[in-house]
């Protein structure tokens, strides 16, 4: 699992890469979040970087950033 993210968002960070494959790669991110939520926990990087994403031109990809910012929700509530 960790692997797996640390992987996609790589990926992530070239800058030519088609969006069609971005919005996989932003939803993988966001069900991993649901399966391993202490792994982006404290991961306030990864947010960052997903919130400026919601800038991108692509109207789709910003949908699907926004769906893994939604699905990653329960991993940054603090629990008591």
């Amino acid at each position: 699992g960790k692997a797996y993210a640390l992987l996609l968002l790589k990926k992530l960070e070239d800058p030519s890469l088609n969006p069609e494959i971005q919005c996989m790669s932003y939803s993988a991110l966001g069900k991993l979040a649901r399966r391993i939520p202490s792994y982006f926990r404290d991961n306030f990087d990864l947010l960052e970087k997903l919130f400026r994403a919601t800038l991108l031109k692509n109207e789709r990809v910003r949908a699907n950033v926004r769906d893994a910012l939604a699905m990653m929700k329960e991993a940054y509530v603090k629990r008591s």
